[in-house]
């Protein structure tokens, strides 16, 4: 038997010692583009969470803008209705002005008005309360059309207690009530020299 020529094996390790590096090569190609895809995925997924957290700002900045404008409205409507107030809330309590009133809405409502008596006046900051009770009497739906009538009145006026009993006659029923009404404690240059002290 002829001996191998050593040519042939070196030739043999060499093709073996390439194949080995080219097996090498693929691997490392192969995991540097799986590297390379993770990547660009985990990269997609970041970029899609930040879109998805941009556009729930975009949201939220909507609804806060939305909920800006309603307060915008809200505050206006606020200051008109105290505009409106303040305009129905007169210098002086004006008591005679407010009793004509009055006793004209009872007769308009077919109310009896037997008592009509001023209680006092309290200070509150810039305005003042006029406490005035009264006593009247009617139908139930008579006394509902009067307490309309006193609010439609031009002047501020609250309901502080009202008490209905059962009356002598059927269908007739005594009611007490304790009104406040609202008047300026000073006059507004009063007010604006004290607000400067």
């Amino acid at each position: 038997m002829a001996a191998a020529n050593p040519n042939s094996k070196l030739r043999i390790i060499r093709l073996a010692i390439h194949g080995a590096l080219a097996l090498i090569l693929i691997a490392m190609v192969h995991f540097a583009h799986s590297y390379w895809l993770s990547t660009v995925q985990g990269n997609r997924h970041a970029i899609a969470n930040e879109i998805d957290t941009i556009k729930k700002k975009l949201e939220d900045t909507d609804t806060v803008s939305a909920e800006h404008a309603r307060l915008v409205d809200l505050k206006k409507s606020i200051e008109l209705r105290t505009d409106s107030i303040e305009d129905r809330i007169p210098e002086q309590p004006n008591e005679g002005e407010f009793l004509k009133q009055t006793t004209s809405a009872a007769q308009l409502c077919d109310i009896n008005l037997s008592v009509y008596r001023r209680r006092g006046i309290e200070m509150d900051g810039d305005h003042s309360r006029l406490i005035i009770e009264m006593s009247i009497e009617g139908t139930f739906a008579n006394l509902c059309r009067f307490m309309n009538e006193l609010e439609k009145l031009p002047r501020i006026s609250k309901v502080n207690r009202m008490k209905i009993r059962q009356g002598p006659s059927a269908g007739i029923y005594p009611m007490d009530l304790t009104l406040v009404l609202f008047f300026k404690s000073e006059q507004p240059q009063e007010r604006i020299a004290r607000a400067s002290k």
